[in-house]
């Protein structure tokens, strides 16, 4: 019971990490296509 608590524990933080990164990623993303958008008009 207490490893698979700690596998899901394991699991859920990973996850969470992938969600943030790709978060992130996203904003940079939206940030620089807005630069860009800038610098054209």
């Amino acid at each position: 019971k207490m490893l698979n608590e700690s596998d899901h524990d394991g699991y859920n933080k990973y996850d969470r990490d992938y969600y943030y990164d790709k978060r992130y990623k996203k904003k940079i993303s939206l940030i620089i296509s807005s630069i860009i958008f800038l610098i054209i008009t």
